[in-house]
This record gives C-alpha cells, sequence and structure tokens, in this order.
C-alpha cells in the first residue's frame, strides 16, 4: 500500500474525525479547506483525488458530501476515548491542526 502524504493524512483525519462528531455526516469542501486552513478547493480536490486513488476514500456522484472513509488512519485516543481533529483558528481566522 502506498503511504500518505502529510496532507493527504491531515485531510483523512480530519474527514474520519469531522465524521465521527456529526453522526456520520462527511465534511463538504469547503469545511475541509477551512478546517486544514487551505485557501483552495483546487487543493483539496488534488488531496482527496489522491486519497481516492491511494483505496483510501470514495467520492460519492451526486451527493452532497459524497466522502466516505474505506481506510481510516488510526485515531489517537486517550483511556479509550477518541481524540477527535478540531480546526482551532487564530487572530487572522486562519484554521490551524
Amino acid at each position: 500500500m502506498i503511504g500518505l502524504t502529510q496532507a493527504q493524512h491531515r485531510a483523512s483525519m480530519f474527514i474520519r474525525g469531522y465524521s465521527e462528531a456529526n453522526g456520520g455526516i462527511t465534511p463538504s469542501y469547503m469545511e475541509i479547506c477551512s478546517g486544514l486552513g487551505l485557501q483552495s478547493k483546487n487543493a483539496i480536490w488534488r488531496i482527496l483525488n489522491s486519497l481516492r486513488e491511494r483505496g483510501r476514500i470514495r467520492k460519492l456522484d451526486n451527493h452532497a458530501r459524497g466522502i466516505e472513509v474505506l481506510q481510516p488512519v488510526p485515531f489517537p485516543s486517550i483511556g479509550g476515548e477518541p481524540l477527535y481533529f478540531i480546526s482551532i483558528h487564530n487572530d487572522q481566522g486562519v484554521a490551524h491542526a
């Protein structure tokens, strides 16, 4: 299996954390952009396309928020409780993970 770049790993963790925190609903492209501190939907498209090529996700056509995680990355936990990926915004409104 092909490993993930740091950006791909962060995106995969964000999608999984968002989905688990929101009852299985996956984030939109704009929510992923915001959560990862990116400005370009094109950058997210490239990252998601590479995750799809590596068999980590499946993009569902004609579905809003149409991302299905096929091979989730391991989630860090404390005492058996998962640590969800939560974006933190600085003074300029830019998200950092």
